[in-house]
């Protein structure tokens, strides 16, 4: 999602860059989702590793963007600015975000280890209608009614798929309660990042360090205290190559998935990203219900469509409601400190 104006492809931007970058950024996100749930396992696996993992993946991504950033700066002046502030991370806007962003990894891993895949697009797409209440409640930004309308559609379509997923035997509360926990923390963190990127003069690599850096030191306890640590040792997991292998792979597409996203945005607009980001939910859905033999009836499908219709219609509306003053056009409150776009990855 996104409440920026849509400015077109970037100059330069060829038809087959374009396609390409959005055919990449299907791959990672889709990939990622199948990764993370096959190290989750389901609902009925005595052992959850979901704080662990998403410990993990902070850390990883720390490690993976300290490399990145020291590459960069090979060559670069002698007195460039240290990668770290401790009087920085500790501001209160940056401790803000980063305790929405520990929400929204720990309940979004509970939320995909508790439902299946096809169903993980609408226990999670309530983040639009909790990011126009929290824009409303929050930032007092007044509201239209056609913005309420799409929030409507979306709300009625996880109604419907909530109440198809009942009707099937294959609801799982648990999953419905932790995907509404994951949008009310992907709303928060939106709003949070707009206040966190003026503490950093903008600068969204710094903030991903910082909130990332954070986030590991906050999940470290949890993880001892929950036993999930324990239990990886006892375990013996990192002994077994095909866990190992798909931790590595999870961590590393969790860094990729913030790089595409912006490559993405670069290249094409916002708005279109976040057409991408919703026609790959279609897509990821499809693929689940192939791979996963779960035949769904058609008004599971509609629940589906209706949700994401419902995030599309959004984005067009806010489009052209912010169109006639896109030189006052407001940073866009909703795309994680990670360069993600929180609703759909």
């Amino acid at each position: 999602m996104t409440t920026d104006t849509d400015s077109g492809p970037s100059p330069g931007a060829s038809t087959a860059k374009i396609a390409g970058v959005i055919a990449l950024y299907w791959v990672i996100s889709i990939s990622m989702v199948f990764v993370n749930k096959n190290l989750l396992g389901d609902s009925k696996m005595p052992m959850d590793l979901s704080i662990f993992i998403a410990w993990v993946q902070c850390g990883a991504t720390v490690l993976i963007g300290l490399v990145v950033q020291l590459v960069q700066r090979r060559g670069g002046p002698a007195d460039a600015a240290p990668l770290f502030s401790g009087r920085l991370m500790l501001r209160r806007q940056i401790m803000f975000l980063t305790c929405s962003y520990v929400g929204m990894l720990v309940f979004n891993n509970l939320c995909l280890k508790s439902v299946g895949v096809p169903f993980y697009q609408i226990a999670r797409s309530m983040t639009l209608a909790f990011t126009v209440l929290f824009a409303m409640l929050i930032l007092r930004q007044a509201v239209s009614v056609k913005v309420m309308l799409c929030c409507g559609l979306v709300v009625a379509g996880f109604l419907l798929g909530v109440d198809q997923e009942k009707l099937a035997g294959t609801l799982s509360v648990r999953g419905v309660v932790f995907g509404l926990t994951t949008s009310v923390f992907i709303a928060l963190s939106g709003i949070f990042t707009k206040q966190a990127l003026a503490v950093v003069d903008k600068d969204s690599v710094r903030l991903t360090l910082y909130n990332n850096a954070n986030a590991f030191v906050l999940l470290a306890p949890i993880v001892i205290g929950s036993g999930q640590a324990y239990s990886v040792f006892s375990h013996g997991l990192l002994a077994s190559h095909t866990f190992v292998s798909l931790l590595v792979v999870s961590s590393l597409l969790g860094f990729l998935i913030g790089w595409i996203s912006a490559v993405q945005i670069n290249v094409t607009s916002p708005v279109t990203h976040h057409i991408s980001a919703n026609a790959k939910a279609v897509m990821q859905t499809l693929i689940a219900v192939v791979y996963y033999a779960d035949m769904k009836p058609p008004l599971w499908w509609l629940s589906v469509f209706m949700v994401v219709g419902g995030a599309l219609s959004y984005a067009l509306v806010r489009l052209r409601e912010t169109a006639p003053s896109k030189a006052d056009a407001r940073p866009d409150v909703e795309k994680g400190a990670n360069g993600r776009l929180l609703s759909n990855s």
